[in-house]
């Protein structure tokens, strides 16, 4: 009798027993699939992993797996299926923090470190907020139009970090690599930093 099917008697006859042998057979499999291929966290990537399982375990019933290829199809169907779930989800809420009002979208950290710094020391959004010239509907107005300019990844980056969540955070909603986040913030954010400057300039020569 080959493995998979050695499970799937083992999940009829004694489903706790069945459980471990689908963890220990294709557990770190799967991780390995979703986290290279889906850029998932191990965090999110176990979860699904164990919502497959349960699943199998749940259902085993139904279903007269007669080849180990069967069986294999129908788990990674799953799997998949679970992957998917999950990576619907944490794009609903980029889309739903991107609607936030900007007023609170753009409450950025100002430790150093994580901002855009003039050459006396303010970091640019603390400029910006009291820079007096401007009414603040102009103020929001232009920082939303600079925003627009930005590629998606982009604005999804800078508007994350202005709702305070972490990088590991960020990475995993995004399926970015933790230590790339930060340069690609900074990037970002000097992009921002630059599309608004030129519109601030065009604001003051309207004027």
């Amino acid at each position: 009798m080959t493995k998979e099917l050695e499970i799937v008697s083992t999940l009829h006859s004694s489903p706790r027993e069945g459980l471990e042998l689908l963890f220990n057979v294709f557990g770190s499999k799967l991780l390995a699939y979703a986290i290279e291929n889906w850029k998932f966290d191990e965090d999110d990537a176990w979860e699904c992993i164990y919502k497959t399982f349960q699943t199998i375990v749940d259902t085993i019933e139904d279903y007269d797996f007669t080849t180990d290829a069967h069986f294999k199809n129908f788990l990674f169907k799953v799997f998949k299926n679970n992957l998917r779930q999950v990576y619907k989800k944490q794009k609903a809420l980029i889309q739903k923090i991107e609607f936030v009002p900007l007023s609170e979208a753009l409450a950025f950290t100002t430790t150093e470190q994580d901002n855009l710094m003039y050459s006396d020391g303010e970091s640019f959004f603390e400029a910006l907020a009291n820079d007096k010239s401007f009414r603040t509907d102009n103020r929001l107005k232009m920082i939303e139009t600079a925003l627009d300019k930005l590629e998606e990844d982009e604005r999804e980056l800078l508007l994350l970090r202005g709702q305070n969540f972490s990088y590991k955070e960020i990475g995993a909603l995004m399926g970015i690599q933790d230590d790339h986040l930060k340069v690609r913030v900074h990037r970002a954010k000097k992009k921002l930093l630059k599309i608004i400057n030129e519109l601030q300039n065009s604001y003051h020569g309207q004027e």
